[in-house]
């Protein structure tokens, strides 16, 4: 398998093989930072020698106002721990969706988390860890099902522009 997907129902309503064909989707609907190593430290062994890994995570987080300073080292821990588990993996965090739907206080918690992220990623200076700003992609209403939480087909199609880019 070339690209793992983690993360939470971003990735988990994606039918990533229209992106990536050789994929393995373990997305799960809800999951926030919280449950990133408890869900996915049993499934290592299915992602552990894909050549990418992508993982979303974090919306949820907003959504339940999680303390952003935790979501933020969970995060961080997690992907140490991806790329110490792969070390060979391209590893590409990608930034939380600012959907059509949030509350300005949530875009305020959104821009902190990610930027915290950017500058974890920035910091550890490795070209197989990338963090992935698609939010200037995925602005237009289109992009966006009729929950104007969660990305419609050409949102996906945007998407995978955006992650085959790097």
């Amino acid at each position: 398998m070339t690209t793992a997907f983690l993360g939470s129902s971003i990735i988990q309503k994606w039918h990533t093989t229209t992106c990536i064909q050789n994929s393995i989707n373990l997305g799960v609907s809800g999951l926030t930072s919280n449950d990133l190593t408890q869900t996915y430290v049993s499934k290592m062994r299915q992602f552990a020698h894909s050549k990418n890994i992508i993982l979303y995570i974090g919306s949820n987080d907003v959504r339940k106002k999680h303390d952003s300073i935790t979501t933020v080292k969970n995060i961080s821990t997690f992907l140490d721990l991806l790329c110490e588990v792969c070390p060979k993996a391209n590893v590409f965090y990608v930034s939380i969706i600012k959907s059509p739907i949030r509350t300005q206080k949530q875009l305020s918690e959104i821009t902190l988390i990610n930027n915290k992220i950017r500058q974890f990623v920035a910091l550890k200076n490795t070209a197989t860890l990338q963090y992935c700003n698609v939010n200037r992609q995925l602005r237009s209403s289109e992009n966006y099902d009729t929950d104007k939480n969660h990305l419609s087909e050409i949102g996906y199609a945007n998407l995978c522009k955006c992650i085959l880019l790097k």
